[in-house]
């Protein structure tokens, strides 16, 4: 309840386009009740398994510029969208989004931790992939030299990879947006 309040306040503290990235579709439907009674913007939703409806609602965010659009990390808008000028300006990352443990995985992360040494395993698997998302994330901002956007991740651990993303910690990203969009 804690991140759906961060949430609201954040889409609510900016007057631009926004995206929201989760970390999985379970983790958006959640959410989806919460946001859609307190966010007051025009809400758009990436559609799990309806390519379709998911490009309908995109048309409908780009073509204004003062929606959220949810969708999620790893997806087609996360990877395969560009938003130039005023059609995204804040991103938002709901989590990191470290791969769920399976057998494949864990073996995969034992055989690295063997052949490279401990805990190269768990980079390789877990840490490399769960960043190139969230790079990839907060690459739809910037897409040329005039654009211009700010990202907020609302995940504590995300501090410890604060060098590998240019990131800032901060104690007011409601606030720090808002400031930055004036």
């Amino acid at each position: 309840n804690r991140i759906e309040r961060h949430i609201v306040n954040l889409c609510n503290s900016v007057d631009k386009n926004t995206l929201v990235f989760f970390t999985s579709y379970a983790n958006m439907r959640t959410m989806r009740p919460y946001l859609e009674r307190h966010i007051d913007k025009d809400l758009y939703w990436e559609e799990s398994r309806n390519l379709r409806r998911t490009m309908e609602n995109l048309t409908r965010f780009r073509n204004g510029r003062n929606g959220v659009f949810f969708s999620v990390m790893g997806g087609s808008v996360a990877e395969g969208i560009d938003f130039p000028g005023d059609e995204l300006c804040f991103a938002i990352i709901v989590g990191i989004p470290f791969p769920p443990p399976t057998s494949e995985q864990k073996a995969m992360s034992a055989m690295f931790d063997q052949r490279y040494g401990q805990g190269k395993g768990w980079l390789y698997t877990s840490e490399v992939p769960a960043m190139r998302k969230m790079k990839q994330a907060i690459g739809r901002l910037i897409r040329t030299e005039t654009d211009r956007g700010m990202a907020v991740i609302l995940d504590s651990r995300a501090s410890r990879y604060a060098r590998q993303l240019d990131a800032k910690p901060t104690d007011d990203p409601a606030g720090d947006a808002a400031r930055f969009f004036k």
